[in-house]
């Protein structure tokens, strides 16, 4: 994490001669005792270092503040921000993909007053025409002039407490009461003198985050052969594991998702609708992310009464709406600012304390920066500021973003190791979907699982013509239409070879048609129609790689269908011969059979051998094509040797075939190449099965 010497420098953008591709600019505005200085406790610095150290994308940040310079926080310190005494309709707001709005007043020391009806216009057009908006505040009402009147934030989030709440208008969360949102965990003592409490309130600079409660999105019931269960693409980290931590605070403000959804506004002669539906469905936002109120304690701060005996509950701490399925900028809420600010992160609250006491303890010295554990914690809450930046990106740009993404990759390691040296149209299917698996996995450990995957299903849509209905869980994120939640599970598979398959089209053919690197940047329509050709190159591959196999699944399946002791030929062959004949264009290939039933219907023994010897104990095992589900008579070295490696997995505990498919397997019973194919600890042997019964990519 690099750390701003002074917010008030220019940022100036790395030297890569990508850079301007891959810029994202983002206004920052704050009010009352909002500060972006890195070294000020109560300030969001150590924010905006963090997302101007990011070089994929860079983030161009200029903040701003609503007062005039010279406004000190605490006595003697001033507010630092790079311009001041800001207004939105005196402000070209178009110089910005997003902007991020921190709200204080009406707090207790400031109170900047709320925007003015020009500003709210001014704001709601930027938002209307696709700019990005992320928006939080704090307990009771602090935000409510900055925020708590703009268009979908304010009914995104609780902005009204007591005196100053409308009729209709939610209540706010308390910052004293026994009601209050209070997310602090047991408190890190490591080297503290004396006894403390087990809450304090400086608790929320240590090293121990509140864990979150996620939104999972759930396409295919979570099969590995297509299916999935994902978090929102702003909680999925760089390897695509979950964001399910934030820093902790005694009083949360709340998020939530507003029960009228065709309210509207008009602002200074410009009006809309709050959420509109442009020929479709009106998208409502959503709670993606919610907090635990551990219920029962008080919470103690030195030098005042403490804070009652707090009611268990949980609230909604983030939320998100996808502005861009409705033809209009995304908005991403948070209930607190804590969750961004220095010293909820890097620690250093400073001492509220009687006489003679030793506070603070280490721990709430350096936050998160304390332990390897925090640390730890820390890069997951430094990916979810990240992924903001990169989900909040207006829909205009995202095309232009996605191709400076693959230019940034084509030319350096670790890409210059797997973009193969023949062309795109020499390359097998298997080939091709290698070089689509390591891109999908270079550029989410740059910019995060999900966005990668957004990445991917930008240039699928870019696509003219092609019929993505076809396609089901195509999108990960999208609701499941009752024709795609019925489809077949080899269909799935298609979905996710895609999504991998275009971002390796278009990387190989970006680097076939540039085979040096450039010493500037290239030009934007080049840079286009590489990337477009390798779209239509994968997609191609794909439409032939569909067709053979579900050639060789309908053969299989009427071959199989005289044999004994095998399953008779399955809906599942004709599902996806009739799925491959309605391709009017180049669409998603299989690379085997179908998915195994689920839990409770019959099993699909196509593609699968049984094999039982007659012991004290069966000794039993299945073998497909890729690899061999066994008895605990075998170890699992044995499929590890050196010699001769192959994918197995052991179940234990069974005597029939019948138990094999629902026990659940174990990390240690898996071989290394087994792992290699996706398998993992906690499937069951049904899932292992749809795995193993796939024929090798030729």
């Amino acid at each position: 994490m690099t750390i701003p010497t002074t917010t008030a420098t220019p940022h100036t953008p790395n030297e890569n001669p990508m850079a301007a591709a891959v810029t994202v600019r983002i206004l920052m505005v704050g009010d009352g005792r909002i500060s972006f200085d890195p070294h000020k406790n109560f300030g969001l610095g150590v924010l905006v270092g963090i997302l101007r150290a990011s070089r994929l994308p860079v983030f161009d940040v200029v903040t701003a503040h609503r007062a005039q310079m010279g406004r000190q926080f605490p006595a003697g310190q001033p507010i630092e921000a790079d311009l001041f005494a800001f207004r939105f309709d005196r402000h070209d707001l178009s110089r910005y993909d997003q902007i991020w709005l921190f709200g204080d007043s009406p707090a207790r020391v400031f109170d900047d007053g709320l925007l003015l009806d020009s500003e709210l216009a001014a704001l709601a057009r930027f938002m209307d025409k696709g700019g990005g908006v992320f928006a939080t505040g704090d307990h009771e009402d602090l935000g409510l002039h900055l925020c708590g009147k703009v268009p979908r934030v304010r009914s995104m989030r609780k902005w009204y407490f007591d005196n100053d709440r409308p009729p209709g208008e939610p209540r706010a969360p308390e910052q004293i009461g026994k009601n209050r949102h209070d997310t602090l965990v047991p408190g890190n003592r490591t080297g503290c003198s004396g006894t403390r409490p087990v809450f304090m309130f400086e608790d929320e600079s240590d090293d121990r985050p509140q864990q979150l409660i996620l939104r999972w999105y759930i396409q295919g019931e979570g099969s590995a052969l297509g299916g999935s269960a994902r978090p929102h693409p702003l909680l999925s980290g760089p390897g695509g594991e979950p964001i399910d931590v934030l820093p902790d605070h005694p009083h949360e403000g709340e998020c939530y998702v507003p029960s009228d959804l065709t309210r509207t506004f008009q602002f200074d002669g410009y009006g809309g609708q709050e959420y509109p539906a442009r020929g479709g469905p009106r998208i409502a936002p959503e709670v993606i992310a919610t907090s635990r109120v551990i219920g029962g304690h008080e919470t103690a701060f030195f030098g005042n009464r403490p804070k009652p005996h707090v009611v268990g509950r949980t609230f909604g701490s983030i939320g998100a709406y996808d502005g861009h399925r409705a033809g209009v900028g995304r908005v991403v809420v948070d209930s607190t600012w804590h969750h961004l600010m220095n010293w909820n992160l890097t620690g250093g609250k400073p001492p509220n304390k009687p006489p003679n006491d030793s506070y603070p303890c280490p721990a709430q010295r350096e936050g998160f920066l304390f332990s390897e554990e925090g640390k730890r914690a820390l890069a997951k809450i430094e990916a979810y500021f990240r992924n903001i930046g990169g989900w909040l990106i207006p829909a205009a740009r995202r095309p232009e973003i996605v191709c400076g993404f693959l230019q940034s990759m084509a030319w350096s390691f670790p890409a210059a190791e797997f973009v193969s040296s023949r062309s795109l149209d020499e390359m097998s299917f298997s080939e091709l979907l290698h070089v689509g698996e390591a891109t999908l996995g270079t550029l989410s450990g740059a910019i995060g699982e999900g966005l990668a995957t957004l990445c991917a299903l930008d240039l699928i849509g870019e696509i003219e013509g092609l019929d993505t209905t076809l396609l089901p869980g195509l999108d990960p994120w999208a609701e499941e239409t009752p024709e795609s939640a019925s489809a077949p599970q080899a269909a799935r598979l298609l979905s996710a070879q895609a999504r991998a398959l275009v971002l390796g089209g278009a990387l190989q053919k970006l680097a076939e048609d540039h085979p040096a690197p450039p010493e500037k940047a290239l030009d934007a329509a080049f840079v286009g129609a590489s990337v477009s050709a390798g779209v239509r190159g994968a997609l191609e591959k794909l439409y032939t790689e569909s067709e053979r196999a579900a050639s060789s699944l309908a053969a299989q399946a009427r071959s199989l269908a005289v044999s004994s002791n095998m399953a008779t030929a399955t809906p599942a062959a004709a599902d996806t011969v009739a799925m491959t004949a309605a391709m009017t264009s180049p669409k998603e290939g299989v690379d085997g059979a179908e998915a195994p039933a689920e839990e409770g219907e019959p099993m699909d023994w196509t593609g699968l051998v049984r094999h039982h010897i007659d012991l004290a104990l069966p000794l039993i095992f299945i073998r497909g094509a890729r690899g061999v589900l066994a008895c605990g008579y075998f170890d699992v070295r044995t499929f590890d040797h050196r010699d001769a490696p192959m994918a197995g997995v052991i179940v234990r505990g069974v005597t029939s075939f019948e138990a094999m498919l629902g026990e659940k397997v174990r990390d240690e019973d898996i071989s290394t190449e087994a792992k290699k194919l996706g398998i993992r600890g906690g499937m069951t042997g049904r899932v292992v099965l749809g795995i193993f019964r796939r024929a090798p990519a030729p």
